[in-house]
């Protein structure tokens, strides 16, 4: 895994991009038996089976069945990824952005906005470099300004990064991998796991899913008592086709 220290100029691109999210979240609005425990919930000794393929490029919306519309978009950078999404819903805008390593995938920053009637909360993440990592987490609300250091052991994945990221996945055959989630607005990560599942049709909008589409590759997330299962299309470079959030029963559908 790469390392950029303090001072080397990928670090200040980071810094630089962070400084630059706003406008670019602007723009796309626009637009078996289980393992004994380890000592340290957090220790992971397995790895993401995420490949150095690149991500497909450019801007797409999907739509919820409760008619709201999510906007992605992907901009390769040189050495970085940036990752954004945009969702305006009837209780304010929900937008996100990750800048992640080319080739590794593993996030190097994070900006995330939600802006509702009573004002707007931000979550900043600038990830250190590491098998042990650190991330610098500043939050700012209209009640004030906080700074904390959280753990980000590897491998690890940000919030802001899925579920673009998804996309760069080994698909050769069903797998689960263990990996430390990083949620937004959390001064902690979070044991978390995905499914990778084999080749299925992707279902259609009925209330019970049938087989009626092209095939796809489901992939499950499981974290700290959320669930969400997404499509990507069985053909590099394997966009997102749909994804379910379990727990809120949304759908998210190509429109």
């Amino acid at each position: 895994m790469r390392r950029f220290p303090i001072g080397s100029p990928i670090a200040g691109l980071l810094v630089a991009i962070l400084a630059g999210l706003a406008a670019l979240l602007a723009g796309l609005a626009a637009c078996g038996e289980p393992d004994e425990a380890p000592a340290d919930p957090l220790a992971r000794e397995d790895s993401l089976p995420l490949t150095a393929r690149a991500l497909p490029a450019g801007t797409f919306s999907l739509v919820s069945d409760i008619g709201d519309t999510l906007r992605f978009r992907v901009s390769p950078a040189g050495e970085t990824i940036i990752l954004a999404r945009y969702r305006r819903a009837a209780g304010g805008v929900d937008s996100a952005v990750a800048v992640i390593d080319a080739e590794s995938k593993a996030p190097l920053a994070s900006f995330r906005r939600i802006h509702t009637a009573d004002g707007s909360v931000t979550a900043e993440l600038l990830y250190g470099r590491g098998f042990d990592g650190q991330a610098r987490l500043t939050l700012t609300a209209p009640q004030g300004r906080q700074e904390d250091n959280i753990r980000t052991p590897y491998p690890a994945l940000d919030a802001a990064q899925l579920p673009l990221v998804l996309s760069a996945l080994h698909f050769g055959a069903p797998d689960t991998a263990s990996f430390n989630y990083i949620a937004s607005f959390e001064k902690e990560a979070f044991p978390a796991r995905l499914e990778i599942g084999a080749l299925v049709s992707l279902p259609g909008n009925e209330p019970v899913p049938a087989p009626s589409g092209p095939a796809a590759f489901r992939v499950r997330l499981r974290v700290s008592g959320l669930e969400e299962r997404y499509w990507l299309a069985a053909e590099p470079p394997h966009r997102l086709l749909r994804f379910e959030e379990t727990t809120r029963n949304v759908t998210w559908t190509l429109p």
